[in-house]
């Protein structure tokens, strides 16, 4: 797991707001990265760096958090990053840029990165997209993170997804059939540091000489607590292979080796028992959720714990997309949930 980075841009250049016009935008950007190459010219050397084309999708609600979450990403992986605001207020369509730079704490060299802020109200987001495929950079792919709680912009929604080469969403949807994109919903990463805990338990058993395979699992979940007991249930699917799945209400039962494996979902008031794994010798374990951001495993003698703060949302969203498994697996719990809801 990647360390967090804390630090801040050291310095940022505002460009001021104009209107959501491609050109004006383009030439305001290439006159305050001018102001920022002045402005270093007697420190170390300066780069302007685009990995990609960051799209951060938020309305009002949201809009702290996306501000947070584009500055910790594009300090950790420069791009050409959008802010795009879609606005309740009638109206609104303007843009803001601005250029921020930081210090590599490596290589001492200054890091330089873009931000463009568009806003739209819903009577205008449609056109919205034109403006912002003549600002994109072609080289590079695009990342786009939406982290409103709704989607209420359906059409404007179809074209970001389809300018995406990578698409997480915190809208709790879950897609049916085959997945054409890198999608990830955020409540994937929020199962992260479970999967991490079942897999190393999994891992453990695999490894001893006792043969046990899981044959009983139960998922549990809480009122108002989500506890992504369907991704956990795909995900399981997925990594124990098992084959025909079939639902008996809250109960799926698959073929798994020579055994059949069993999942209930099970609804309680305890919130901090997450699963329960019986294993074919008998044996137990359970996945608890004991205090805020911890969670533990118990087989037997072993105890394992896991932290959910290891993993900054910031830093799953670079090494996601860099590394493709995270997209692979959860493309297998979209094809075993779908599996499920054709028998």
């Amino acid at each position: 797991m990647s360390a967090r980075r804390d630090t801040q841009p050291e310095l940022t250049f505002d460009g001021g707001h104009l209107e959501l016009n491609a050109e004006k935008i383009e030439k305001r950007l290439s006159e305050i990265w001018q102001q920022a190459s002045a402005g270093y010219k007697s420190e170390m050397p300066i780069a302007k760096i685009c990995l990609s084309n960051m799209l951060v999708v938020t309305d009002a609600l949201a809009r702290p958090e996306a501000e947070q979450l584009a500055n910790e990403v594009a300090l950790r992986y420069p791009s050409r990053v959008f802010l795009l605001v879609v606005d309740e207020l009638q109206g609104a369509y303007s843009a803001f840029v601005r250029t921020s730079c930081s210090r590599d704490a490596e290589s001492g060299t200054i890091r330089c990165f873009e931000v463009v802020e568009l806003l739209a109200d819903i009577g205008r987001i449609d056109f919205l997209p034109g403006a912002l495929r003549s600002l994109l950079v072609g080289s590079v792919p695009v990342i786009t993170v939406d982290l409103r709680a709704y989607q209420t912009t359906p059409q404007f929604d179809k074209t970001i997804l389809e300018l995406s080469d990578y698409y997480y969403v915190n809208a709790g949807v879950v897609p049916s059939g085959r997945l054409e994109k890198r999608y990830l919903p955020l409540r994937w990463y929020t199962t992260l540091p479970v999967r991490e805990l079942i897999g190393e338990l999994l891992g453990r058993v695999n490894a001893s000489d006792c043969n046990a395979r899981p044959t009983n699992i139960r998922l549990y979940s809480a009122p108002l607590v989500d506890r992504c007991s369907d991704l956990l249930a795909g995900w399981l699917l997925a990594r124990l292979r098992s084959e025909h799945p079939r639902q008996q209400k809250n109960r799926i039962i698959a073929a798994y080796r020579e055994y059949q494996v069993e999942i209930e979902m099970v609804e309680q008031e305890d919130t901090t028992r997450i699963a329960e794994i019986q294993f074919s010798d008998g044996a137990v374990a359970s996945i608890t959720n004991p205090a805020a951001g911890e969670f533990a495993a118990s087989f037997g003698n072993a105890h394992l714990w896991h932290r959910s703060s290891g993993m900054p949302l910031s830093s799953y969203l670079v090494e996601a997309m860099q590394d493709g498994s995270e997209f692979a697996e959860y493309a297998a719990v979209v094809d075993a949930l779908d599996r499920i809801a054709q028998h």
